[in-house]
């Protein structure tokens, strides 16, 4: 209740924030940190990536 959102999306949410943090700092690709992140394929993550930042991991490491 304190997040306004359920405890699952909350944690994806933590663990994309995550992702994108170490995706901008250029120490792993978008290929290699997927599982980390909760997903079972690399598609689904670029999708709720993108979802939740309106952008792809891709364009992350082309802005840095």
């Amino acid at each position: 209740n304190e997040y306004q959102v359920p405890p699952g999306k909350w944690l994806l949410q933590k663990r994309l924030t995550k992702a994108k943090e170490i995706l901008r700092k250029g120490l792993r690709k978008p290929s290699d940190i997927y599982a980390d992140s909760g997903y079972n394929n690399f598609s689904n993550f670029c999708t709720a990536f993108k979802n939740e930042f309106g952008y792809s991991p891709h364009q992350v490491i082309n802005k840095h």
